[in-house]
């Protein structure tokens, strides 16, 4: 037997080819053959006709969507998710075809690629979101600072069950605690990767578990501490300034240990840097310390601290607290 007539396109056609609309029923009784369209014109062709009830064409359809997503390719996946193609299957079909899936095609692809399309294949089906949250630990494992920056940015953490996610803390925690060895700001900077964990609001959500986001709250709180307290020991304005972002983070009972059992406070180590540095670097870190400063406790130690400033009468000091904005803490007390 030879091969099927091929249906031709109008505008394609020679002479005497028939239209593509008088050629439906021919496609018809060749099971919707595929390959006698092109398939920019037969995938979509399909859709339409299954879109008005033709139990066929669904066939042929879904056995088109499913070689296209076994193709791996992330352009073709992206697509036909977000064409809403996988609507077109229940939940066990989908399962099923992803028991035939390569994931590492997309595993073994950088980070930025292959977290956002799991993340989109997780939606749908149980195994890619094994897939998903396997491949989030495998990177952490490795040390791969990228997946820190995408689960920051997308507040990805839904996938992830308490064990998982106590796991990731723990690993970045102890790569941060490297990082800050180190005295170039752009790898302490990357310690911020962890700080995502710290979304009370997204982890209440997800595990509905206050236990859950005291214990994390409070474990990155007392690593915070360390971390600027190591800054102002090692007398490294630069990195403690880097750092002072992260001071709303800190719980209050640490703010105030801070202040309290360390020799050097915040404000007296500003102070103290006065001479060393520009004051417009220590001037910009009050847009990130104001809500920090304002909680009830700390405000009363601000307000003892600016109190023996002015009390010392040193006019200099006296002009970088007013310039900073310190002295707002008197007057609100």
């Amino acid at each position: 037997a030879g091969k099927p007539a091929r249906v031709v396109l109008r505008g394609e056609r020679s002479s005497n080819a028939p239209d593509l609309l008088d050629n439906l029923q021919m496609w018809s009784e060749q099971n919707y053959d595929t390959r006698l369209l092109h398939s920019n014109l037969s995938f979509p062709l399909l859709k339409k006709l299954v879109d008005v009830g033709d139990p066929l064409a669904k066939r042929v359809f879904k056995e088109e969507i499913v070689k296209r997503i076994l193709t791996g390719y992330p352009s073709v996946l992206h697509y036909l998710i977000d064409s809403q193609y996988f609507a077109y299957f229940s939940n066990e079909e989908i399962n099923t075809l992803f028991l035939n899936f390569d994931f590492s095609r997309i595993t073994n692809l950088r980070v930025q690629t292959a977290l956002p399309l799991l993340s989109k294949l997780a939606y749908h089906s149980s195994i890619a979101k094994k897939e998903y949250v396997n491949d989030i630990i495998e990177r952490v494992k490795r040390n791969d600072k990228g997946v820190y920056s995408f689960l920051e940015q997308n507040k990805t953490l839904k996938y992830l069950d308490l064990e998982d996610l106590q796991y990731v803390a723990k690993r970045w925690l102890s790569h941060a605690k490297e990082l800050i060895k180190s005295d170039l700001i752009e790898d302490i900077l990357d310690i911020q990767g962890c700080f995502f964990l710290l979304d009370a609001q997204t982890v209440r959500k997800d595990f509905n578990s206050n236990k859950t986001v005291t214990e994390i709250e409070m474990l990155l709180s007392r690593f915070i501490t360390r971390l600027v307290m190591s800054a102002v020991e090692e007398d490294n304005f630069s990195k403690f300034n880097e750092l002072s972002e992260f001071l709303p983070d800190l719980s209050e009972s640490d703010a105030i240990s801070m202040f309290k059992e360390y020799k050097k406070n915040p404000i007296s180590y500003i102070l103290e840097s006065i001479d060393k540095k520009d004051f417009h670097e220590i001037f910009l870190m009050d847009r990130e310390w104001d809500n920090f400063f304002g909680m009830k406790n700390i405000s009363l130690i601000i307000k003892e601290e600016v109190s023996n400033v002015i009390k010392r009468g040193d006019k200099r000091e006296i002009d970088v607290l007013t310039k900073l904005k310190f002295l707002k803490y008197l007057e609100s007390l």
